[in-house]
């Protein structure tokens, strides 16, 4: 009797296993519960690296969803005109990583901080240098950290900035396929998954990177809205955290590395921010004190998308926070 049911329960399992798997209603069902970047869609598309998700289309020209403003990526997926993937001797290469403020979602190539910092720079400041606008819209610091790795095998930067806005977990773009980012990144489901059976045991992990019948069990139990959450780590900063305190340690001796909190993150950090800038010691751009910003500053510097002209003051804000901690020096 024993032996009997055993054997339907295996061949039920095996049945479910087949028929999801055919199906792909895992997918299907998984596809809503994801979060999404839906602008300036002609400049991005799918990365081949699992812990990026997307990236800027070499080549690409749109123009912003807001304000239409015209947009081009450079050969090497950077926004804006082009820098040699070699750098020539002398050259200090700076690489500017983040979210939309980075990309700067509202202005022209020519108009992001990135690009006003390169002009600053090579005027006000010794030697020649590089800026690269290596910012992405809805990035995280996972997102930015793999991307930063890339940019280190490739393109030897001398300073790596990191402004740090977006949290939680990494977005898609809408209609790309993300089933082989979760096969081959199973940290996904952790970031996306709000409800999972023994949420710490790496078992649990293992059955829904392999197991088809257990992937769409738990995929369609986080679809009932009453379904309790039980999973830390979904739509998290912790892992982030991490990730950017493991880079840092390996990286810190070879380059100049720092983190540019947004106005947002410079008047309420989050304890775990602050610890995590306690135990790295990461060198802080802090363009929103005091001493920074203009007087009687408009709301126009606190935005998220800001014009030009704030840009500009960003671009000179952030030179002076450099040359404060003896990275650049003044002409």
């Amino acid at each position: 009797m024993i032996r009997n049911l055993i054997v339907l329960l295996c061949a039920l399992f095996l049945t479910a296993e087949l028929a999801v798997r055919i199906s792909s209603i895992d997918t299907l069902m998984l596809k809503p519960l994801l979060y999404y970047q839906g602008s300036d869609p002609a400049a991005h598309e799918p990365s081949p690296n699992p812990e990026r998700i997307y990236q800027l289309k070499p080549g690409a020209r749109t123009r912003t969803t807001e304000f239409m403003k015209p947009v081009s990526v450079n050969s090497l997926g950077f926004r804006g005109t082009g820098h040699p993937a070699s750098k020539t001797p002398g050259t200090t290469r700076v690489i500017c990583l983040g979210g939309s403020t980075t990309y700067g979602a509202a202005v022209a190539d020519n108009e992001t901080f990135p690009y006003y910092l390169e002009e600053i720079l090579n005027k006000k400041y010794k030697g020649k240098f590089e800026v690269w606008n290596a910012g992405l819209c809805a990035y995280v610091l996972s997102g930015e950290i793999a991307y930063a790795r890339e940019i280190i095998a490739k393109y030897d930067p001398d300073i790596l900035i990191f402004q740090y806005a977006n949290v939680g977990r990494r977005p898609f773009l809408p209609g790309m396929r993300h089933s082989p980012y979760f096969r081959s990144n199973p940290e996904l489901f952790i970031e996306n998954l709000r409800y999972i059976p023994f949420p710490n045991s790496p078992l649990s992990l293992w059955l829904l990177r392999h197991s088809a019948a257990y992937r769409c069990a738990v995929v369609l139990a986080n679809c009932f809205m009453f379904m309790p959450s039980n999973n830390p780590q979904y739509n998290s900063e912790t892992p982030n955290m991490a990730r950017f305190s493991s880079f840092f340690a390996e990286n810190r001796n070879r380059i100049k590395i720092f983190i540019m909190p947004s106005k947002d993150w410079h008047d309420s950090p989050s304890e775990e921010f602050k610890k995590m800038l306690s135990a790295t010691g990461v060198s802080v751009l802090d363009i929103f004190s005091a001493g920074r910003l203009p007087p009687n500053a408009s709301s126009e510097y606190y935005l998220t998308h800001p014009p030009a002209h704030v840009y500009k003051w960003y671009a000179e804000a952030i030179s002076g926070e450099l040359s404060k901690y003896g990275a650049v020096s003044k002409k």
